[in-house]
This record gives C-alpha cells, sequence and structure tokens, in this order.
C-alpha cells in the first residue's frame, strides 16, 4: 500500500516493524519491493476460494429472500453441488463457509440426491395426456395429482413410466404427461451459484434465537459506545430493559458473552432494571422493545 497510502503506510511499519526492529530499515520507503515466493502459490486453493465466495454470495441472497440478518446464525446450508471440484472446495474451506454463512451446519447432497425437508408436487400435462386418454383425461389427471409423488418419479426416473390404479384398471403415464416441480418451505429459500445450488434453513430455533437477539444487544451497545466515544478496552457499566420475558430468557442465555464483548465491568439485564447513565437510548429489536444505558467506569 506504500505506493498510493505512504502516510497510513509508514506508520503500521513503525507501529508493528521499526518499533519491534531497531535494526530494520528507517523507513517503509527505504525498503526493498517484496519478492514473490512462487513456492508458496497455490492456485488451487485460489480456485477453492473462488467457489467458497460464490457460495457465501448465493447464500447470503437465500438469506434476504426469507429475510434473516447475517448476525442470526442460520440452523443450516444445503449445498447441491454440480461437480466434484465443489465438493473438494467446501470439505477444504468448510471452517471458512461456516463462519462467513455464519451457519450451524453445512450439508453436501450426492449427485442426484434430493433434500428430504423440500417438498414435491406433481404437475399433470394435459396436452400429452389428453390425446393418449382421450375422454378418461380427467380422471387421469385426477389420479396424478393425488397419487405418491415420491414414488411416481422414481419410477419415471428408472423406466420412464408410471402404472396408476383408475376405477380398477391399470393405466400407464409416461414422462412426458407429468412434470415435477420443487416446492420450498416458507422457512427454506434457495439461490443459485456458478457451481450449484445453495439452500438455507432459516427456521428459528432456540439456539439460534437466542444468539440471534444477543447479537442484536451486542450491537446496540457497541454503537452506544461509539456514541461516547470510548476507547476499546475502557471498561462500562451497561443495563438492560427487555420487555418480553421469553426474549428476556433468550438473551441471558448469552449474559457472559455479551458482557465480553462490550467490555462491561457491570452488565445488568432485566425485566424490572432502570437504564440510566452517560447514555440511555430505547431500541425496537426485532419487534421487542429494549431500552439500554451505558455509564463509563473511572
Amino acid at each position: 500500500i506504500a505506493p498510493f497510502m505512504p502516510h497510513l503506510a509508514e506508520s503500521i511499519y513503525q507501529n508493528l516493524v521499526h518499533n519491534l526492529d531497531p535494526d530494520s530499515p528507517e523507513s517503509i520507503h527505504m525498503c526493498d519491493w517484496p519478492e514473490v515466493e512462487d513456492a508458496l502459490v497455490d492456485i488451487e486453493l485460489e480456485k477453492q476460494m473462488d467457489t467458497v465466495r460464490n457460495m457465501v454470495e448465493a447464500a447470503s441472497n437465500a438469506r434476504q429472500k426469507v429475510k434473516r440478518k447475517l448476525r442470526w446464525p442460520v440452523r443450516k446450508i444445503v449445498l447441491s453441488p454440480e461437480n466434484e471440484q465443489v465438493v473438494q472446495a467446501v470439505e477444504t474451506l468448510m471452517s471458512v463457509l461456516l463462519e462467513q454463512t455464519n451457519s450451524k451446519e453445512i450439508v453436501i447432497l450426492g449427485s442426484d440426491e434430493t433434500w428430504d425437508e423440500l417438498g414435491l408436487e406433481a404437475v399433470p400435462q394435459p396436452k400429452a395426456i389428453g390425446p393418449a386418454f382421450k375422454g378418461d383425461a380427467g380422471k387421469v389427471i385426477a389420479a396424478i395429482s393425488s397419487a405418491d409423488v415420491i414414488s411416481m418419479r422414481e419410477k419415471i426416473v428408472d423406466s420412464g413410466m408410471y402404472e396408476l390404479e383408475i376405477a380398477g384398471e391399470i393405466v400407464t403415464i409416461t414422462s412426458g404427461m407429468v412434470r415435477f416441480n420443487e416446492t420450498i418451505p416458507e422457512h427454506i429459500a434457495s439461490a443459485e451459484f456458478s457451481g450449484g445450488l445453495v439452500y438455507v434453513d432459516a427456521m428459528l430455533t432456540t439456539e439460534t434465537e437466542s444468539e440471534g437477539y444477543s447479537r442484536e444487544v451486542i450491537r446496540r451497545l457497541q454503537d452506544m459506545r461509539k456514541e461516547l466515544d470510548l476507547d476499546v478496552e475502557e471498561r462500562i457499566k451497561a443495563v438492560v430493559l427487555i420487555k418480553d420475558e421469553r426474549i428476556l430468557d433468550l438473551v441471558l442465555d448469552w449474559e457472559s458473552h455479551i458482557a465480553d464483548e462490550v467490555r462491561t465491568k457491570l452488565l445488568v439485564i432485566g425485566m424490572d432494571v432502570e437504564p440510566e447513565g452517560d447514555l440511555v437510548k430505547e431500541w425496537d429489536v426485532e419487534g421487542t422493545g429494549m431500552k439500554m444505558s451505558i455509564s463509563k467506569i473511572s
């Protein structure tokens, strides 16, 4: 960064290098230009990182569809990869993908595997059914709509046909007479990326909801610290009034984590507390009323 941000580069160099190593050059601008060590370049890893970045972007798009903020963890990310290279990228960089998507679990589907939490519907194709069954076309359409969709698709995929019983008679439908559509529950959203499909399972559990609300509290207390222009390490007293008992219980599970994150010497969270101090603010957190205060502790 030295050529285009010389003052910032110099400051970083003085703090991190020259102050610790007096024998180093006096200024970063007196240092030799770094040389690339070709032996350390891993082209395959770079490709895998690009793949994972694409997955993260797709997961973010899917989150928007179910209106789940990134600071809220999701129960599961399910990947339907198009090739083995995608699988290898996920396995190599699993920890990165978990962190960047804020997910509790990553599931990789096998080839031709369907996630069992997705629904499936059979859509009859009248243009193909009509000429084949003529006057009985309506009965065939009704039978397709009420048949076992999973079994029907398996048979059609395997053999190209499926037998239905209508009024005691067996009739055979072929692949062109029915189309199968994937149905996605409300708490799940999907998005495509260059190597496949990403599903985000955003169903709230006690675990994810507790962490989500706690992150919301942390963000607001951090914002209040910034408003008071406090140093990063400066300790505070924080009081958080939560007006919903269920949400209060969820947040209390993360009380010690909240205290660490916002550098509190004293943290009080409850329904019967009175926030007061150097800065007091009211917040609407996902529809729940909260009131928070912070005070500097000398």
